[in-house]
């Protein structure tokens, strides 16, 4: 009997009917209990398992998930979104504009922020604009995962790969020969939602109001963080381009993007709580 495959098969399948009748589990509980399972069983002992956890990934992920997390806590999230579609009127115009941005944010964020961060703005301006919350989460949803595939930051498959695949450009190369892929997939899933939700996209104008932030300063260290973040992968981009042997490791752009709100800000214990 192979037990990590029959407990990884149960845990495909909890998660998939994990809110089915009275069954009411999380998905990190569900993935606890497949690990302890393994563990408690000996099919993989504690040091190899500690072993196996990639601790830059995680460490990327925390960095990354700070500035996303402090973006909503101080309301420059939906102040920024507001801003960028105060032009728009139209429910076609909102749902491009969404999966477009979307994909380009999940590029450089990682698309676990995007989603996480993008799924309650999504819900609001479904109850603003008269529309679905289904078709503006799967807008978001379509946007981070076909985004995120041009960037060896977008996700973290793709950052496993950038750090262990022996790229010596992987931001070019990832750009290079995903850009225009996903540029073609976007627009055709843009269409498909039109098909999809035909019926729901109603040719009243829409009315966009403009929210106040909550903490400007936890505001402004977001933005130093992201441009930060911003920063160092234009550098390593272009370190990459020359024949220097130095090169900025990929941890750095996390570290960047979380330490201005770690270091600066007075609620950093609270944005940290708020992380999923």
């Amino acid at each position: 009997m192979n037990l990590p495959l029959w407990t990884l098969l149960t845990v495909l399948l909890l998660i998939v009917f994990r809110n089915l009748g009275g069954l009411r589990l999380a998905i990190w509980q569900i993935v606890l209990g497949g690990a302890l399972t393994v563990l408690l069983t000996g099919a993989i002992s504690l040091s190899a398992a500690w072993r196996a956890i990639d601790w830059e990934v995680i460490g990327f992920l925390f960095g990354v998930f700070v500035p996303g997390q402090a973006l909503v806590a101080s309301g420059l999230l939906h102040r920024t979104s507001s801003q960028l579609l105060g032009r728009i009127g139209s429910a076609e115009g909102l749902v491009l504009v969404v999966l477009s941005g979307s994909a380009l944010a999940s590029a450089l964020l990682m698309n676990d922020t995007l989603a996480v961060i993008g799924a309650p703005l999504m819900l609001t301006l479904a109850r603003s604009h008269r529309l679905p919350p289904t078709l503006l989460l799967l807008a978001l949803a379509f946007g981070v995962t076909i985004g995120s595939t041009m960037s060896p930051i977008g996700n973290p498959q793709n950052l496993l790969i950038a750090l262990h695949g022996g790229l010596d450009s992987p931001f070019r190369t990832f750009f290079g020969t995903l850009a225009l892929p996903t540029v073609v997939n976007l627009l055709l899933t843009w269409g498909v939602l039109r098909f999809a939700f035909r019926k729901d996209f109603h040719g009243e104008a829409l009315l966009h109001q403009l929210p106040s932030l909550t903490d400007a300063h936890l505001a402004r260290l977001a933005t130093w963080g992201l441009a930060g973040m911003t920063a160092i992968v234009l550098i390593k981009i272009g370190l990459a381009a020359t024949v220097t042997p130095f090169q900025l490791p990929l941890w750095t752009a996390a570290a960047a993007a979380g330490a201005p709100i770690l270091l600066a800000s007075p609620r950093r214990l609270a944005v940290v709580r708020g992380i999923d």
